[in-house]
Parts: structure tokens; sequence; C-alpha cells
């Protein structure tokens, strides 16, 4: 009978720092939303969305 080796590979790793790069950059999108809903509301039409650079989609 084989023994099943449990660990985590580099390939699995990867895959997790990828899906929580992509988590957090929904995140720091939404943030800017509500950042610019307050500004709205307080009547500062002067506002920009920056744009994030490196948002990174995990295929399997």
């Amino acid at each position: 009978m084989k023994k099943i080796r449990s660990g985590l590979t580099l390939q699995d790793a990867l895959y997790i720092a990828m899906i929580i790069w992509v988590g957090l950059s929904i995140l720091a999108l939404l943030y800017d939303l509500v950042i610019v809903g307050i500004n709205l509301l307080h009547g500062n039409y002067n506002v920009t969305i920056p744009l994030k650079v490196g948002l990174t989609i995990p295929t399997a």
C-alpha cells in the first residue's frame, strides 16, 4: 500500500497566492468606490477612480 504524501506543493502555494491577490484587488476596488461615493455625497464631484494594475486571474 502506497503512503500518500500530504503537503503543500509550490504550485498549490502559488495558486493560493493568486486567489488572495485577486481578492485583495477586488477589495481595493470596492474601497475606492466607497471613497468616491462618500466624496459625491459631500458634494465633491471632482473625483477619480485609480486603476489598479496587476489584476491576475488564476487559471487551472
